[in-house]
């Protein structure tokens, strides 16, 4: 098992990400940018 470090800028546009259940359908806690919505 693989354990990542934490994302803490998004990697598209290098605004902080927040971390919470997408709105996609998805139920699991993702880092989400609220600046361009990119899910990492």
């Amino acid at each position: 098992m693989s354990i990542r470090a934490p994302i803490k800028h998004c990697k598209n546009c290098g605004a902080a990400v927040v971390y919470r259940v997408p709105d996609d359908g998805d139920t699991r806690q993702r880092e989400v940018c609220p600046v361009c919505h990119t899910i990492h």
